[in-house]
This record gives structure tokens, C-alpha cells and sequence, in this order.
């Protein structure tokens, strides 16, 4: 087989049912030069495994599709390492395996990308979140270049892996993504990317994010170490901004664990991480908000009902720019 121009990485992990949209997704896009190379990552004995490979008899005859297989669970970081490492492509395109390519992802991401010099090593797009099929919200913006500054304020617009397409000799530059992390892995990767290369945007609606619920109440102590790894290995990149950015970015980042304790219902070491935050820089209007919405983050139909009042309340009057940001 010819050497495709595209690889789009799944790294799959206990989600058979909704595998098989993700790569129908990807096969129903409008550029035709792609491979799909699927990374099974989980355990060879598992039940997961058995049915993700009666799911990929289903693609046994396309030769677009690539389907390799981990021993044992590694994370969702060694997957696409591996697919990276199998992938001889110019460009690599990731996909979440709860998430969909919108028909023109590719198309437009590699167009862009094709008339832009090496300085330009990758390209974003807007996306859209939905939860229980039904769309949540959708978010577009005109941030390109250096979006560094931006990712450490937690303002990061490539919040979504699924939206990222890369250069492939970059990923091999940068040795793909750092395997010790175990949340933020798209994160860390772009912080070394930055570090050299710019990004550039295709400002359209091209990715379906599908929210799970269940994912999103995260453990709460493994994000205090995923936080703390992130903030000491980037520490010299924070020290280097004015005073004022480097506190705002400390109290978001520990802002965000209280909310994942408050997620928890654990109200105790909520308080604890919302003082520690509070110390480095004020608490906006904005920072209350998302508290309150974590408080009630479990109950899910009370959630919905208070985040569509309170945003019509918003849009009506005419409080953009505290819309945007509550909505992010």
C-alpha cells in the first residue's frame, strides 16, 4: 500500500459501542488520502478486547484501516505513541474514540496547512459538545500562533484533542507525548510544541465532541498530581510572565481541583484548594459561577436546568463576554 498522506490515530479503551462511529467518521470524510490506524488498548484477555476484534472483522478488507493491539492497558498517551511510531504519514490527526470528524475535517485542516511554512506545524478547528446526542454548546475563536500563554491560563482553544492535525516530523522531534501523564498529555505535548512552532486555526465547526459524564468526574487526587507535575515541569515557562499572569495562572489551575472535589462531594478539601487558589489572585464573578455548577455537577438534571436559566439571563443582557467564558 501507497504511503497515505494523513494518519488519523484512535486509541480505544472499554468503548466498543461507540468505536465504530468514530471510524465511520473518519471514512465518510471528504479528503480521501487517510489511513485509520486503531489502538486497541485494552487487555488481551479482556472482554473489551474480544469485542473490539469481532468489531474490526467488520473492516477486515478495507486497506485504509490499521488495527494494532496493545498486551495490557498502557493509557491513552503509549496508544498513540504507538500509532505515531507505526504511521509513516506526512501529517497525523487524532480522534478520541467517543468523538466524530465533521465530513470536511481534513480537507480543510491539510489545505491550510499545505500553504503555510515549517513554522506552522499544526492546525486546530472549532468544535461543538454534545451530551446525550443533543448539542450542549459550540466553540469557535480566531486564536492562532503561539497560544502558550493561553494554555498554561487554562484559556487553551485547543481544549479538544480530536481537533488537533500535526506534522509528523514534529511529533518524531518532539519524542510524541510524555507516557508519565496521565491526564493533560495534549496539553504537555503542545507546552513542548510551542516552544518552537506556531499554530494556525480553521475557524469552522469540524469535530462532534460527545461528553460522557461518567468521565467527567474526575479523581480528584490524581488530578492533584497531574497539577503539580504540570506546574513544576513548565515552572521556568511561568517564572518568565509578569507577576500578575503567574498568579492568575496558579489559582486556575487549583481552582480547578476544588471543583473536582466539590464534584466529588468531598466540600472539605474543596475548601482547602479554593483558599489555596484564593491566595494567588481574586476570585472573579466567573470563578463563582463554575464553583456552583461543580457543587451540583452529580445532579445532573438540577445542572441543566440552572445553566439554561442562567444563560438566558446572560444573553439577554448582553453579557458576552462573561458568556463566552461561563460557557467554556
Amino acid at each position: 500500500m501507497s504511503k497515505r498522506i494523513v494518519s488519523v490515530i484512535i486509541p480505544t479503551y472499554k468503548r466498543n459501542r461507540i468505536l465504530e462511529r468514530a471510524i465511520q467518521s473518519v471514512l465518510n470524510q471528504s479528503f480521501d488520502d487517510f489511513e485509520i490506524i486503531v489502538v486497541d488498548d485494552n487487555g488481551e484477555t479482556s472482554e473489551y478486547r474480544k469485542l473490539n476484534e469481532n468489531l474490526m472483522k467488520n473492516f477486515q478488507n478495507n486497506d485504509k484501516i490499521i488495527y494494532l493491539k496493545h498486551k495490557t492497558n498502557l493509557n491513552a498517551a503509549v496508544a498513540r505513541n504507538t500509532g505515531i511510531s507505526y504511521s509513516s504519514s506526512k501529517y497525523i490527526a487524532f480522534l478520541d474514540d467517543d468523538d466524530e470528524f465533521l465530513e470536511k475535517k481534513l480537507e480543510l485542516q491539510i489545505n491550510l496547512l499545505e500553504k503555510l511554512d515549517n513554522s506552522w506545524g499544526a492546525v486546530y478547528c472549532g468544535y461543538s459538545k454534545y451530551r446525550n446526542n443533543k448539542l450542549n454548546s459550540t466553540h469557535l475563536n480566531s486564536s492562532h500562533g503561539n497560544l502558550k500563554i493561553k494554555l498554561l491560563l487554562k484559556e487553551n482553544p485547543v481544549a479538544a484533542g480530536s481537533t488537533l492535525l500535526i506534522r509528523r516530523a514534529i511529533l518524531n522531534e518532539l519524542n510524541g507525548f510524555d507516557i508519565t501523564f496521565l491526564r493533560h498529555q495534549d496539553w504537555e505535548l503542545l507546552m513542548r510544541f510551542f516552544k518552537k512552532y506556531k499554530i494556525a486555526y480553521v475557524n469552522q465547526n469540524l469535530v462532534k465532541i460527545n461528553i460522557d459524564d461518567n468521565a467527567y468526574i474526575t479523581n480528584p487526587e490524581n488530578l492533584i498530581i497531574t497539577k503539580e507535575k504540570f506546574l513544576k515541569k513548565y515552572e521556568k515557562d511561568i517564572e518568565n510572565l509578569p507577576i500578575n499572569l503567574q498568579k492568575e495562572i496558579y489559582k486556575r489551575h487549583y481552582l480547578e481541583i476544588s471543583r473536582s472535589f466539590l464534584r466529588n462531594k468531598n466540600i472539605k478539601r474543596a475548601v482547602i484548594y479554593f483558599k489555596k487558589s484564593k491566595n494567588y489572585s481574586r476570585i472573579s464573578l466567573i470563578d463563582y459561577v463554575k464553583l456552583v455548577i461543580a457543587l451540583i455537577d452529580s445532579k445532573n438534571t438540577i445542572k441543566y436546568i440552572l445553566l439554561e436559566k442562567i444563560m438566558k439571563i446572560l444573553k439577554r443582557n448582553n453579557f458576552n463576554k462573561l458568556f463566552k467564558a461561563f460557557s467554556r
